[in-house]
């Protein structure tokens, strides 16, 4: 904790972020609670509504192969994250650890914050791999404006954050190419292209028997999580998740949900 706390405000101090003391002490206490919210969200793998951390999108391992189901838990990972432009803003899937869920209304929600990407490797071993910050998402583009690396993998916080989204009907981000189209219609943020992804491989067959989450093994081997030693440079993981954290935790989501859905209506 107090490694993780030096390091973000080490990088601060370096942006010209930090002015003085007391803002360093703030810093440090806030990213604390920060990271203890997340650690107890991991541990008891459900959401609380008394924590102001809210899954954003979670991706989990399908284990059953290419079927074409949406009920849990037979449900086909690699289709679940084929969302097409125009359900960029819709809600999907059960909201737990162990069930695929995207929540994009989330990133409409007015104010900065900050968000939170925690993988889980093979053996059930979860890491947070980036936290990182952005005052708002253009709504047309679903690209982050102000985007900040607080923490973790540069290379996630490059491709799965700071730069564009794509989906097999839209074209946002970095590369020459459509991403999303190059692996599988698989629709996230993307640079050129991931570190991670939350439906498809990188090796060919890139559906994986439609498995669905995997990761860099640079990634994994970062914050010692299992690789797959015989699965080339990209390993399958049991899980990906996304959290949003809140300023004010007693924010009546229900209410700005609704107000949102009416607003890209």
């Amino acid at each position: 904790m107090r490694l993780l706390s030096k390091v973000i405000v080490a990088s601060l101090l370096s942006m010209g972020a930090v002015g003085s003391a007391s803002d360093i002490e703030n810093i440090k206490k806030e990213l604390i609670s920060q990271k203890s919210k997340i650690l107890l969200l991991e541990q008891e793998k459900a959401n609380n509504s008394d924590f102001s951390a809210m899954v954003v999108y979670n991706s989990v391992a399908n284990t059953h192969g290419n079927i074409d189901s949406t009920v849990y838990p037979y449900v086909n990972t690699l289709k679940f994250w084929q969302i097409p432009y125009a359900d960029r803003f819709k809600e999907k899937g059960i909201n737990t650890l162990h069930t695929n869920y995207y929540n994009p209304i989330l990133y409409l929600v007015d104010g900065a914050a900050t968000y939170v990407d925690v993988i889980e490797d093979i053996t059930g071993k979860s890491a947070i791999v980036m936290i990182a910050t952005a005052d708002s998402i253009d709504k047309t583009t679903m690209k982050f404006s102000n985007p900040i690396a607080v923490f973790g993998d540069a290379g996630v916080f490059d491709n799965q954050f700071s730069r564009g989204w794509s989906a097999s009907d839209f074209d946002g981000d970095s590369s020459e190419r459509n991403c999303a189209s190059i692996w599988k219609g698989v629709s996230q943020h993307y640079g050129k292209c991931w570190r991670y992804n939350l439906g498809a491989d990188d090796e060919i067959p890139r559906e994986d028997d439609h498995w669905g989450p995997h990761a860099h093994n640079g990634v994994l081997r970062s914050f010692q999580l299992k690789v797959e030693e015989s699965g080339g440079k990209y390993s399958r993981v049991k899980r990906i998740t996304r959290y949003r954290i809140f300023a004010n935790s007693g924010l009546d989501l229900n209410e700005v949900k609704t107000k949102l859905i009416q607003s890209v209506e």
